[in-house]
């Protein structure tokens, strides 16, 4: 089976000639590694390009644009929403031929990485404006691709945040009685054996800055690091589905629990954050 990942956005782009360009909803069908993707599928579910005042002839023209971007489109296709369409070009017109303002359309195609480039700036060219049958093949339209984020070597995953519970001052608290632990995997290369570390001993505040010390501990697998660290062992097992994730692997869930001691002064919402740490072991 496959999976596609969802980043939903509204972003502004590189103009190429018009009064202004939006994107909206971008899909990949895939996880984008750092140096390691090459290609992806991808899809958007809606681009706005906005004509000028005055342009009476103006077109979009849809095309795989050979240039030396960090990221590049093949085989981009479109379906039109607002505006006429005729083959790969969409004229600022309603069926009835009347002037419109505004185009929009969905467009997928596939993503090409070149992860060598200097400048990882994740611009997209689709195409060009025309006007009056001309193209301005030298001023290229562009959509801006920053909500896909990449996937580093290593990746965690938060799946669920530490909850302690509700409790009475002056008692314990204890993710394994009154609340539920934190919840995560690390995402990796395929089988390699990991070490994640955590913090013993984290602080939670209130909104009068009254604080609680936390005792943290993995579920399984936990040994003391140094005075103030716990590390566990892992290995990246699982399979990470999609097309391009061979050399993927990631961790079942891997609990984290906490346990703390109240005053009997102690009032309100506590709050506090801890920092995961992981390494090929």
């Amino acid at each position: 089976m496959g999976l596609m990942f969802v980043v939903f956005s509204f972003s502004y782009s590189s103009n190429g000639g018009f009064e202004s360009i939006s994107v909206k909803g971008i899909y990949t069908k895939e996880n984008i590694i750092t140096n390691t993707t090459p290609t992806t599928g991808f899809e958007i579910t809606e681009v706005t390009i906005t004509k000028k005042d005055g342009d009476k002839d103006t077109y979009f023209e849809v095309a795989n644009i050979e240039n030396t971007n960090f990221i590049k489109g093949t085989n981009l296709e479109i379906r039109v929403t607002e505006g006429f369409q005729s083959g790969k070009r969409i004229y600022f017109k309603n069926r009835e031929g009347s002037l419109i303002n505004e185009i929009k359309f969905s467009l997928r195609g596939n993503l090409i990485f070149d992860w060598s480039h200097n400048s990882k700036t994740p611009n997209l060219a689709i195409g060009y404006r025309g006007n009056e049958g001309k193209k301005e093949i030298s001023n290229y339209v562009s959509i801006n691709l920053k909500d896909i984020e990449p996937i580093d070597s290593l990746k965690v995953v938060v799946k669920k945040d530490m909850d302690l519970g509700r409790g009475i001052a002056g008692n314990p608290l204890n993710t394994k009685s009154t609340g539920h632990p934190a919840v995560i995997k690390v995402i990796g290369q395929k089988n390699a054996k990991i070490k994640i570390f955590i913090p013993k001993k984290v602080k939670i505040e209130n909104s009068l800055r009254d604080s609680i010390d936390v005792l943290l501990h993995f579920a399984s697998n936990e040994s003391s690091y140094d005075a103030n660290t716990f590390v566990s062992h892992a290995q990246l097992t699982n399979m990470v589905y999609g097309k391009g994730n061979q050399e993927l692997g990631e961790t079942p869930d891997i609990e984290i629990h906490g346990q703390c001691d109240s005053d009997k002064k102690s009032r309100g919402k506590y709050t506090g954050s801890f920092v995961v740490r992981v390494g090929y072991d």
